[in-house]
């Protein structure tokens, strides 16, 4: 279509010219296409590897989200064999789902480790294991001997000026006494 080709399709459906000049877009897009041909071998070889790239991109990706999914299947069963010999009578589920939450992570992190995984290389997997195990345990007996050191620490006593703590022999004589307040009575 050329220019002058426009007129009788605005003269006679206004809304078809639309039409028209897409096609005529078309058109042009097309011929600048194949004016862009390669002059030499070298460009020959590189536009038929970009062309080859895009087509089998498609396929390069399913193929990595199949290395993927193999490399995770490989991880659960190989986890699941670790997890029961190392704790045979088991963790409670958040304590499996967080050591299986860093032993995966340690892989991703660690390429080289996660790229044999995906060539099916299983021994990978019981060294992010150990590595998580250690982690977890580490982490729980710290907040262990946190908790013993809270529970051991006795709470700051805020004595309140002007005031001060009952004697055993007030509180025997006041029980029973409602004007007496019941925090008096366990403020020792």
């Amino acid at each position: 279509m050329q220019i002058g080709d426009v007129e009788p399709h605005f003269m006679n459906d206004p809304v078809g010219t639309v039409g028209a000049l897409r096609q005529m877009v078309r058109d042009a897009q097309k011929t600048a296409q194949t004016a862009q041909a390669p002059q030499t071998q070298a460009e020959l070889e590189r536009w038929m590897d970009q062309r080859l790239q895009r087509h089998l991109q498609p396929f390069q990706l399913e193929r990595e989200q199949r290395l993927d999914n193999d490399a995770s299947n490989r991880f659960d069963g190989v986890f699941d064999r670790q997890f029961k010999t190392a704790f045979p009578n088991g963790l409670p589920d958040s304590n499996r789902e967080a050591l299986a939450g860093i032993a995966w992570q340690i892989l991703l992190d660690d390429k080289p480790r996660f790229e044999a995984l995906r060539r099916g290389d299983e021994s990978v997997i019981p060294q992010a294991f150990e590595q998580a195990k250690a982690t977890l345990l580490k982490v729980v007996n710290d907040y262990r001997e946190h908790e013993k050191q809270r529970i051991a620490t006795p709470p700051p006593q805020q004595a309140q000026p002007g005031k001060k703590p009952m004697s055993l022999d007030d509180m025997i004589s006041n029980i029973g006494n409602p004007n007496v307040p019941q925090e008096n009575w366990f403020r020792r």
